[in-house]
C-alpha cells in the first residue's frame, strides 16, 4: 500500500531544502573580518606668518591681513 503523505513530505523537504530551513543548508561561506581603516596622522601647525611685518593705519581705515599656516599639510590650518 503506498502512503499518500510521500509526495507531501517530498514537497515539503524540498521547499526547506530551498528556503535553507534544515540546518547546514542555504547557508554562506563566512566572509572575513574587513580591515580597520587607518586611523589618519594629525599634522600639527608650527607656524604662522603674516603678509606683512609692519603696517600703519590711520584712525578709520582698515587693511587686510593674510595668514599662511605651516607646513603646508597641517591638518588643521583654521586661523580664528
Amino acid at each position: 500500500m503506498k502512503s499518500v503523505f510521500s509526495p507531501i513530505i517530498s514537497s515539503f523537504l524540498a521547499l526547506a531544502l530551498s528556503a535553507g530551513i534544515i540546518a547546514g543548508c542555504g547557508t554562506k561561506e563566512p566572509q572575513p573580518e574587513p580591515e580597520p581603516s587607518p586611523t589618519p596622522t594629525t599634522v600639527a601647525v608650527t607656524g604662522v606668518t603674516l603678509d606683512k611685518t609692519t603696517l600703519s593705519l590711520a584712525e578709520g581705515s582698515s587693511e587686510t591681513l593674510t595668514a599662511t599656516v605651516s607646513p603646508e599639510n597641517a591638518s588643521d590650518k583654521s586661523v580664528s
